[in-house]
């Protein structure tokens, strides 16, 4: 400590100016990489209390869909839908989805996107989507890219509608994942992260993978 605090005083003042200045941006980038962190820690943290809405007029959205840019209805589904995605593609350790019924190809590839990231990504579905040519493909689709998806026979349907990212974030409401229920439906979806609320889907989902058998996997 005493000899680099010696060989700094006596070494050539521009040498002098250079390793303050150098001090000073290494002082400065610790910093700014310290708010960073503070506030993406802030930014999950924060309370998230949102519903959206799917109504009959979100059929219009079909001719911007292409374009992607929303438009000025208040159940706009290009809004909407970046919203889920938004969502579904933030996953950074688990995403667990318990869905009646998925066809939406943005929604499918926003979930092959998240599980190349590594996450662990599980489905829960209903038997009945095996009997839908479109459902039954993404199924195919999601096992073929090494997802595991289960599904028990039943007399009942899995009506579920729900998605839990990260175990803090919650999507549920009436809205499957389908074009029709994006388009045209009347239905809605709620995002949370109240821990009061989010949790025992979280427990639920555990009970429910956990009774479905790894054969279905």
């Amino acid at each position: 400590m005493l000899r680099n605090t010696i060989a700094t005083l006596t070494c050539p003042p521009r040498n002098r100016v250079t390793l303050l200045f150098g001090g000073l941006l290494g002082v400065e980038l610790l910093w700014q990489i310290y708010k960073r962190t503070v506030n993406v820690k802030n930014e999950k943290s924060k309370p998230i209390d949102e519903v959206l809405f799917f109504s009959e007029e979100s059929s219009g959205c079909r001719l911007h869909a292409h374009s992607q840019i929303p438009c000025d209805r208040s159940s706009c589904s290009i809004r909407n839908l970046r919203k889920l995605l938004g969502c579904i593609e933030s996953a950074e350790e688990t995403l667990c989805i318990c869905i009646y019924m998925v066809t939406c190809d943005d929604i499918a590839k926003a979930i092959l996107r998240v599980f190349s990231r590594g996450v662990n990504v599980k489905i829960i579905a209903d038997y009945g989507m095996s009997d839908n040519v479109a459902c039954d493909k993404k199924i195919r689709d999601f096992r073929s890219k090494g997802i595991r998806v289960r599904i028990k026979k039943s007399a009942y349907l899995m009506h579920h509608k729900f998605a839990i990212i990260d175990g803090k974030i919650l999507l549920t409401g009436s809205t499957n994942w389908t074009k029709q229920a994006l388009y045209g439906n009347w239905d809605n979806v709620i995002i949370t992260n109240h821990e009061a609320i989010v949790a025992p889907f979280v427990k639920e989902f555990d009970r429910m993978w956990l009774q479905l058998t790894k054969d279905e996997d």
